[in-house]
């Protein structure tokens, strides 16, 4: 006898959120990232105040102060800021869809924070000791230094610029043809022609 065939497996449906589920998720996002970065800007000038201890002066409270110092003091240093604005676009994602959009926007959004980061780390190291760590946070930092165990100053200083040309190219695709303009016209200057009318 034939062997039976097998009935066909039922997918399992993938859950999906109901319309009341993804508003609710979305307001917990956006008051959470707004509790967030009012503790973040709240830092930024009550910081030396608040790690002496005594009363708390930050806006968000004894929590706000606990979150906005991880995210500025041991991590992100100014550009911190960029965490709570990934919250926000993740929740407007989850509102109104447009997945494409949202997805780029969080990727520049997360490049701009640590490159930013890692930036300040390597023009300020420590100096001043703003935040308790320095500028670029103890992530900038430490990468920062990190890198330049391997490459020295001068390979991390054209490393950092040859990153921020390619953010400006991945922002702008009109950047190459800006810096063509601006490339041709140095050039034409250092000519003997140019100069020649320069000097006239």
């Amino acid at each position: 006898k034939p062997a039976p065939i097998a009935a066909p497996k039922e997918r399992k449906q993938r859950w999906q959120p109901t319309e009341n589920q993804r508003w609710v998720v979305c307001f917990t996002l956006l008051f959470l990232s707004l509790f967030v970065i009012v503790s973040i800007i709240s830092y930024y000038f009550t910081w030396r105040t608040d790690q002496m201890g005594g009363a708390v002066a930050n806006n968000g409270g004894s929590v706000g102060y606990q979150i906005a110092n991880l995210l500025v003091g041991d991590w992100f240093g100014l550009l911190a800021l960029g965490v709570p604005i990934v919250v926000i676009i993740l929740s407007l994602r989850i509102m109104l869809g447009k997945r494409t959009f949202w997805e780029r926007s969080i990727r520049i959004t997360l490049t701009l924070m640590i490159l930013g980061s890692v930036t300040l780390g390597f023009l300020f190291d420590t100096n001043g000791s703003v935040f308790g760590s320095g500028l670029g946070g103890k992530v900038g930092i430490d990468i920062a230094r990190w890198l330049q165990g391997y490459i020295g100053k001068m390979g991390v200083a054209l490393l950092i610029f040859m990153c921020w040309m390619l953010f400006a190219v991945f922002i702008n695709r009109r950047t190459i043809a800006a810096v063509n303009n601006v490339t041709r016209k140095g050039v034409d200057l250092l000519t003997p022609k140019h100069r020649e009318e320069y000097e006239d």
